[in-house]
């Protein structure tokens, strides 16, 4: 698969196994011949106990969500939503011979994390239909191995409101001093600080990840910084 995802996260795409960890992957892709540029690569837990296919059948209900626009209720049959983006595609052509543009819909599951505790996985996609520029958009999921069900955030740490203390000291030291002197408050469209709806763990630390337009211009495009897990042992439930 192209390398676009990769590019996407500077420093987070970056498994941490631990060597209790059981839990194994596989790799699927699809390649069937579409009009529409579609490139597909998702990972599935192998196994067939009842953990391993309520993770399976979530990665692939959020990885279709990450591109469909079937509604909430969205099948986790990924070959039909690649179908009908394509079908979506040649309509198009259809009505606009004349229009040069090819559409684009590259989506890719990363493991970003591995313990007996906690797997993490990222859904990254990429969406050109047109228009100025096309879009992307980067999803955390964090699972519990022994249940295959998603962790809240209150899953993972002791006190919501302390992590978010902590996020916004580095969020200040990583992300406003680096790029620039603007105040919170234009970051967030005139609101204090917030923490970003995705959350996951990484190789050293817990990661917060903002999509674009989640805060500040789509100029700026994703927002990331990490906490090292060091400085968060008396918050984090799981690690």
């Amino acid at each position: 698969m192209k390398n676009f995802i990769r590019s996407l996260i500077l420093f987070l795409l970056v498994v941490g196994c631990d060597d209790d960890s059981k839990v194994q992957f596989n790799l699927n892709s699809i390649n069937n011949d579409y009009e529409a540029n579609i490139e597909v690569l998702y990972h599935q837990v192998e196994g067939k106990d009842i953990n391993s296919k309520a993770i399976n059948e979530t990665i692939k209900r959020e990885f279709v969500k990450s591109f469909s626009d079937s509604g909430v209720e969205v099948s986790p049959n990924v070959e039909a939503a690649i179908l009908a983006f394509d079908e979506e595609y040649k309509a198009f052509k259809s009505s606009f011979p004349d229009n040069e543009l090819v559409w684009q819909l590259l989506v890719e599951t990363e493991i970003t994390y591995i313990s007996e505790n906690v797997i993490s996985i990222a859904i990254n996609t990429y969406i050109d239909t047109g228009g100025a520029h096309g879009n992307d958009s980067i999803i955390f999921m964090n699972f519990n191995p022994d249940t295959g069900k998603l962790y809240a955030l209150n899953d993972i740490v002791t006190d919501i409101d302390a992590l978010k203390e902590l996020a916004q000291t580095y969020f200040k030291k990583e992300v406003m001093l680096l790029e620039n002197t603007e105040s919170m408050e234009d970051y967030f469209f005139g609101e204090p600080f917030k923490l970003p709806e995705n959350i996951g763990f990484g190789e050293d630390g817990l990661i917060f990840l903002y999509n674009v337009y989640e805060i500040a211009s789509y100029a700026e495009g994703y927002t990331e910084f990490q906490i090292p897990y060091n400085e968060l042992n008396d918050l984090l439930k799981i690690n």
